[in-house]
């Protein structure tokens, strides 16, 4: 017979939630399946799945994950993601002798994130990728890095939500955890790969500000899961300070840096389009940059190596000479928009 196995777990759910009471509660497996699968809305895709994919040993796995958040049991692309990693056997060679615990730690540990079957998404889940999408980016993270030491393996551990000291993290949904969710997004969309990443994040060279990522290629990623629309840039001093002392002053060139808004937060909180958020944090940084001129400029005529890509190589007898001319260009770039200083913002 045709998925034998599954249509005795059926009949079983069926002898058990007429004959039993206690056993077919949803916090026991049979109770929980014949939940799910007798959710009007729901249930006959469920069973639909599970029928045609050979798919108990998935629901089965997502059952045991998520015993307090079930919505995921019941949800479709979860449960085929389930089965695809389950069946890979490079994935799981990755994660290690104990793959299972591994995946239904990272499953748990990130149930703060929606799915087609919840509905709507509200609240926090609105900024990320759905539970079926942050499967294929973790499984990417897995197959491109080496997830077992340096960068990679603390970002992993970063995913499970385990401090560098082994500790749990004391707020497991602080907003920094929209920054991770956010750099597994970029590394996937981006095509990067282990040999491509030189750092997940760093102090630089010259001063004490960190950065978020580091190529091979030495062009600085920096990634902010922020609601800018709200709260705009000129009054978040933390990430005006990280950009004047941290990438203005260690960065070679604009070419060489990327600014990156996650486009999920902006457009939930009111920005249209890409293009729209695109324009609207250029005009942010205008905005900034004539408040603190100075302070800037200064930066920026400090970095050799950045001065040298705006304004060409200049003799060191005459950079007191020439600077208040070049700053005079400066400040027609901040006015004009000028791309010369404004393509290192991204809107992903």
């Amino acid at each position: 017979m045709k998925n034998l196995k599954n249509y005795i777990v059926l009949l079983l759910i069926l002898f058990f939630s007429i004959s039993t009471v206690s056993i077919a509660q949803p916090s026991c497996p049979i109770g929980g399946l014949a939940n799910d699968l007798t959710d009007k809305q729901l249930g006959p895709a469920v069973k639909e799945f599970i029928d045609n994919n050979d798919g108990i040993g998935s629901w089965l796995f997502l059952f045991d994950a998520f015993q307090q958040t079930r919505v995921f049991t019941k949800d479709v692309p979860t449960l085929n993601k389930i089965k695809g990693l389950l069946n890979d056997v490079n994935f799981k060679n990755k994660l290690g002798d104990n793959w299972a615990d591994e995946l239904s730690i990272v499953l748990e540990k990130n149930r703060v994130l929606h799915c087609n079957a919840a509905g709507s998404a509200t609240g926090l889940s609105r900024y990320f990728s759905n539970m079926d999408e942050f499967l294929d980016e973790f499984k990417y993270l897995v197959d491109n890095f080496d997830i077992s030491q340096g960068g990679a393996n603390q970002f992993y551990r970063w995913v499970k939500r385990i401090n560098l000291n082994g500790s749990a993290m004391a707020n497991p949904n602080s907003p920094i955890i929209a920054e991770m969710y956010q750099t597994l997004y970029l590394l996937k969309k981006r095509g990067f790969k282990g040999g491509d990443i030189k750092s997940f994040g760093g102090t630089f060279a010259v001063g004490s500000n960190k950065y978020d990522l580091l190529t091979q290629a030495n062009k600085y990623i920096e990634l902010k899961n922020v609601n800018f629309v709200d709260y705009p840039l000129k009054g978040n001093a933390h990430v005006t300070q990280q950009f004047v002392e941290g990438y203005l002053k260690n960065i070679s060139s604009f070419d060489n840096f990327e600014f990156v808004v996650h486009f999920k937060k902006l457009n939930a909180h009111g920005w249209a389009n890409k293009t729209t958020a695109l324009s609207n944090m250029k005009n942010q940084f205008k905005e900034f940059i004539k408040l603190k001129p100075d302070e800037t400029f200064n930066a920026i005529w400090g970095n050799q190596n950045l001065r040298t890509s705006l304004f060409g190589a200049i003799p060191a007898n005459q950079l007191n000479i020439l600077k208040n001319s070049k700053k005079t260009v400066f400040n027609n770039w901040v006015d004009t928009l000028d791309d010369r200083l404004y393509k290192f913002i991204k809107i992903e």
